[in-house]
């Protein structure tokens, strides 16, 4: 991952001359071990070295941010360092001038795969959630994203996602290995997610977006839960209606979270439903695909998407290594290190 940052100015106040552009670079690499190595600054006066066109007619969607994963992996792990240590490696990624100035955030919403184990914020059976709580994450997901948005100078824009609901909402009783939601508990999760964004806006973390389900095709062996394209459909509504009724319309919502090569047929199934088309702000996808080689990424889904959805803003929520270096590497489809980086 190669992160370039530029001193954004107003027309107005562009220089004519490409000399005077400030220019920094970072460079992460999980083969080398390279870890956010700053990079000899991009010569802007080189001549035919270094060729940046930049053609204003051509205009695609802004740019919100770049950011990184925050799991109950990622907060024990830092919680072992020093104070003064976690404030460095912080800041080397959320600073917005003494780092490379991260502005998002993906989390999970009960427990995922980057847990310790399982777990849920109601009792089994809790169908009023009289007992809700997001205890679990007061331990070190929520002092984690206390801390970054003290060091950031303002929150950052979070993205929430849910791996699995309880056990007891699903048709396996297991928040592992597949299953999917039971209909009649449709409402009752939607209702379980708002919970979860205003008890974290209590602690002065205020979710951006919610996707409906990560990955909700995988029956992977972690926390799972298994949609079809019009059940995801059907529980956007329900979720819309679930904010709309606690005046959250703010919260935005992003459809399909899983891997690129299905998100066509995915927004033109969802896209027949004119309420719950307009019910998500963009879409979101994982860059993953079986046909992907070092040599040739296929883009095609993007593309389409881009061009038959145009006013649906794309987030890349998730991207771990390629499928082609994971099988290089023996290390199995999510092998290798653990970077789940949102970016849009």
């Amino acid at each position: 991952m190669s992160t370039l940052q530029t001193n954004h100015q107003l027309p107005s106040q562009r220089p004519k001359s490409a000399s005077n552009i400030a220019t920094r670079q970072w460079l992460t690499h999980w083969k080398s071990g390279t870890k956010l190595e700053k990079q000899v600054s991009i010569p802007t006066n080189s001549g035919p070295r270094v060729k940046v066109r930049i053609d204003p007619t051509n205009l695609k969607h802004e740019i919100v941010g770049f950011g990184g994963a925050i799991t109950e992996a990622v907060a024990l792990a830092l919680s072992t360092l020093s104070a003064q240590k976690r404030k460095e490696v912080l800041s080397s990624y959320f600073h917005p001038s003494e780092g490379i100035g991260y502005t998002m955030c993906r989390t999970h919403i009960n427990s995922c795969n980057f847990s310790r184990g399982n777990y849920c914020y109601v009792q089994p059976n809790d169908a009023s959630l009289t007992n809700f709580s997001i205890s679990p994450d007061q331990k070190s997901i929520i002092p984690l994203f206390q801390e970054i948005n003290q060091i950031h100078g303002a929150p950052v824009r979070t993205i929430a996602s849910p791996w699995s609901p309880p056990a007891w909402m699903k048709t396996n009783r297991k928040m592992c290995g597949g299953g999917s939601m039971e209909r009649k508990y449709y409402g009752l999760w939607a209702t379980y997610i708002r919970r979860y964004v205003q008890e974290y806006q209590k602690c002065g973390i205020p979710i951006w977006w919610l996707t409906p389900q990560n990955e909700p095709l995988s029956a992977a062996p972690w926390e799972t839960c298994h949609y079809t394209h019009a059940e995801c459909r059907e529980f956007i509504l329900a979720l819309r209606k679930a904010l709309e009724e606690a005046n959250l319309n703010d919260i935005k919502i992003l459809a399909w979270d899983h891997n690129k090569g299905y998100l066509p047929n995915h927004m033109d199934v969802v896209s027949t439903d004119l309420a719950a088309y307009d019910a998500i702000w963009g879409i979101a996808y994982h860059w993953y695909r079986e046909d992907d080689t070092a040599a040739e990424v296929d883009t095609e889904p993007l593309r389409y998407i881009h061009s038959a959805y145009k006013e649906k803003p794309l987030v890349m929520s998730e991207c771990c290594n390629s499928l082609w270096e994971c099988k290089e590497e023996g290390s199995g489809v999510n092998g290798g290190p653990a970077r789940n980086t949102p970016g849009t």
